[in-house]
């Protein structure tokens, strides 16, 4: 709050901020809210007519899409039965070839008719490619008779170009007649085009009627697209009979299809070429799709058919995306700078889409003028909000004014007599106010006079009981000041320093701090001042006859009240005797650790000097197993191998727990599969389970899986676990060796039906030389093997827990999986 600040402007700012101001704050809530509400209805009836235009757009290309689909199955539906009637007279004995006078031979070896075969007959050719002796002419014979089929098919289906028949030798019959001399190139090769080669063996096992994609045709008619069957004779295919549709026919049917909201129809490849589009579709999406055109003296297959596409449309990429996902579904898309309504629907004989486009500006053009309307109604009650209240702010400024100078009487007042109370004066007279409030206000303050009067007396009493309190207790009290550089003690800064002065200079006081603690305890001091923490540090402190003597200084940074600057005030006290405890500690735990390495070195060194003859002793032991013959002798040499084989396993044990506890044994991480090596530590225990008649079982993951571990010290591990298992567990009985896997840990569980732990030993259980009440039983040990457990899981990123079982004990080692 602004001292300066008058107690009008105060009134009149607290009126603003806690009267007015909410109250614009509610009027404007509402208005937002009338606005809110406003726009949820107008978003509400836009998405009822988007969704209303989304299903008529899809219904109308579900049902051009069923149009097309059913007329190009009418089309295939007709070309079936024509193709049975191929079979039927194709290679049949009794038609022969008539030699027709029409039939006449090209200058570069094709065959072929200058005039139809008959009236309104068929026009044949045969490619130079195939040889005149071995062009077969009876089937142009045998195909003339079909004629009125074909015919028949052009006629009643508008949507038939041409119906022909096509052969492996580069036979072509068709109907109605073309100038096929002129229009097909000598040397032809049928077979190349996809009209052939998609109904053969390879492409159409099944034989049954299959649709091409959009190619030229070689007869001339531009682009199309061709519904086939392939014609067998004892499993051979003899030919293929086709029926024609152009892209044109197409193009003609869906441009004249009429779309609510002035939308248009879109048909194209899934692939995103535009086959169909109407004049003015093409001048509102600013492309423009080509006519179809005519080839003459094609030789093989003119598939890549050249029109415009949906993705030199400004975003119709997405549009193309989605189709690739979803063939069947309505969008909100925007096209070419503008917003439309999508839906689609695939013609399911072909890879092509029907797209039906709605801009959605027409569609919404009512509901956006009404949503102006409201916006600019809403603008006028904003602005008419606005005069009001700033006519009524100046109103309430004036009363506030005129009600400020009575209040500010009666305070002033109040303010005399809490200015007696400041002087220490506690008798107040404060005469009769304007309020019952303010009357109130004054007895409070009288009250609260009398009750100054009495804490007062009561703190000088309380401050003399602490300064006894610290005086006994050996602690002296210390007031430090940086900026006045004052340093204030109590009686017993004698004690500890032997100077009976009470008020230092804060530099002189510094030089009496050891010199290695002087800059500790001056960043202390002004770290202290700085953040306002407790300040606490231990340093040295020369007393008057030149020795040190080690002190505790705690304290807080306060504010002094009375001038504006920090203080830390705090105690001093003399811990020379917990820093010599402290020393001596430190000695005694300096010559442990030496104890310690030494201990280690001497085990290191034992164990090696052990390891080497205890190497020689097996070597020759094995070979004296089997060049003895007598089996008692050779039983007392696997006796004997048995026990160097297990002081071996010992020394190793003490190796790799010395080489634990002087942090020198190193850990190789790699990639490892643990089934393995399960596999491979279970092996090595195979004479001993044979002798011990105890059963291993594992029941392992059915995939193996890779982890991250050293794979010595895995198998060391496992190899522990497993020989306390078998050590501690009856003849007969069962050791479980289980695999676990989650999505964070992976685990190998050791199960025996042995004595257990007892709980009494379960909280030192991994500690070294613990054998745990077994050490005068027959099974050896030494006891280390659960402490290497824990180390070497340490190690490698693991660890290895205990649980209690019923009868016998389960160890369980853990991967985190990375």
């Amino acid at each position: 709050m602004d001292r300066n600040r008058s107690l009008s402007q105060s009134l009149w700012q607290a009126f603003r901020r806690y009267a007015l101001l909410p109250m614009i704050m509610v009027e404007l809530a509402l208005i937002t809210i009338y606005v809110v509400t406003n726009q949820w209805v107008t978003q509400q009836t836009k998405q009822e007519l988007v969704e209303t235009a989304l299903s008529e757009s899809t219904q109308i290309a579900k049902r051009q899409a069923t149009v097309v689909d059913a007329q190009l199955a009418s089309v295939q539906d007709q070309l079936a039965l024509y193709r049975e009637s191929i079979a039927a007279v194709l290679d049949d004995p009794r038609i022969t070839w008539q030699g027709h006078e029409a039939w006449t031979q090209g200058a570069n070896g094709q065959s072929f008719t200058q005039e139809a075969l008959g009236k309104d007959g068929i026009a044949a050719f045969y490619s130079s490619l195939t040889p005149l002796p071995q062009q077969n002419l009876d089937r142009i014979e045998q195909l003339h008779l079909l004629t009125p089929v074909m015919r028949q098919m052009v006629a009643e289906d508008s949507w038939v170009q041409q119906v022909y028949f096509n052969t492996h030798d580069s036979l072509n019959v068709i109907y109605p007649f073309i100038d096929v001399g002129s229009q097909y190139a000598a040397d032809v090769n049928i077979p190349k085009f996809n009209f052939f080669y998609l109904a053969d063996k390879k492409h159409n096992p099944e034989r049954k009627p299959v649709w091409t994609p959009v190619y030229l045709d070689p007869a001339g008619q531009g682009w199309m697209l061709s519904v086939i069957a392939p014609v067998y004779k004892d499993d051979s295919l003899v030919g293929v009979a086709g029926a024609d549709v152009t892209i044109e026919k197409l193009v003609n049917y869906l441009t004249h299809t009429r779309v609510p909201w002035d939308g248009f129809v879109v048909l194209a490849s899934q692939s995103g070429k535009i086959l169909a589009l109407s004049e003015r579709a093409q001048q509102r999406l600013d492309i423009t799709v080509p006519k179809s055109v005519a080839v003459k003296h094609a030789k093989q297959d003119e598939i890549g058919y050249q029109s415009a596409a949906l993705s030199d449309i400004k975003g119709a990429e997405h549009l193309l995306s989605l189709w690739q996902h979803d063939h069947d579904s309505l969008e909100a898309i925007a096209l070419g700078g503008m917003s439309y309504i999508a839906a689609w629907h695939p013609v399911a004989e072909t890879d092509w889409q029907v797209l039906v486009l709605v801009e959605e500006e027409k569609l919404l053009a009512r509901t956006n003028s009404i949503y102006r309307q409201t916006e600019l109604l809403s603008l006028i009650l904003l602005a008419g909000l606005v005069i009001f209240y700033l006519l009524y702010f100046q109103f309430v400024k004036s009363r506030t004014y005129r009600f400020s100078q009575r209040l500010n009487r009666n305070l002033k007042k109040l303010s005399d007599a809490l200015a007696q109370t400041g002087r220490q004066e506690f008798e107040l007279t404060i005469p009769d106010l304007e309020a019952p409030e303010l009357n109130r206000l004054a007895l409070q303050i009288t009250q609260v006079a009398e009750q100054l009067r009495s804490n007062l007396f009561s703190l000088r009493k309380n401050e003399a009981r602490l300064r006894f309190a610290l005086e006994s207790s050996g602690e002296s009290l210390i007031t430090q000041s940086i900026e006045h550089n004052r340093v204030e003690v109590t009686d017993n800064f004698e004690e500890i320093s032997q100077r009976p002065e009470r008020v230092f200079n804060l530099d002189e006081y510094s030089s009496w701090i050891h010199p290695d603690d002087r800059e500790k305890v001056k960043a202390l001091r002004l770290h202290a001042q700085r953040t306002k923490r407790p300040l606490s540090a231990d340093y040295r402190l020369q007393r008057k006859d030149g020795s040190y003597v080690w002190v505790q200084s705690r304290g807080q940074v306060l504010e002094d009240e009375a001038s504006g600057q920090a203080l830390i005030i705090g105690t001093l006290t003399d811990i020379s005797e917990r820093k010599a405890i402290e020393q001596n500690l430190r000695a005694a735990k300096d010559a442990a650790n030496e104890a310690n390495r030494a201990k280690s070195k001497l085990l290191s060194s034992i164990t090696h000097e052990i390891k080497t003859p205890l190497t020689t002793i097996l070597g020759i032991a094995d070979i004296l197993r089997f060049k003895l013959a007598d089996v008692g002798q050779r039983d007392s040499i696997r006796r004997l191998i048995s026990a160097a084989e297990h002081l071996n396993h010992l020394v190793d044990d003490i190796l790799t727990l010395s080489k634990l506890e002087s942090k020198s044994l190193t850990v190789t991480i790699e990639q490892v599969v643990p089934q393995f090596l399960i596999a491979e530590t279970i092996d090595w225990f195979s004479e001993t389970l044979e002798t011990s008649k105890i059963q291993v079982q594992c029941e392992l993951l059915p995939n193996a899986i890779e982890l991250k571990a050293d794979p010595i010290r895995f198998k060391q591990v496992l190899t522990n676990l497993l020989s306390n298992a078998i050590k501690y567990s009856p003849k007969h009985s069962k050791v479980k060796v289980i695999e676990a896997q989650t999505e964070e840990v992976y685990t190998i569980t050791v199960k025996d039906e042995g004595w257990g732990i007892p709980p009494l030993y379960r909280a030192r259980l991994f500690e070294a030389f613990n054998r745990f009440g077994r050490e005068q039983t027959s099974v050896e040990g030494t006891g280390v093997g659960l402490a290497i457990c824990r180390e070497l899981m340490r190690l490698m990123g693991g660890e290895v827990s205990y649980q209690p079982l019923e009868q016998g004990s389960a160890f369980t080692i853990s991967f985190p999986m990375r």
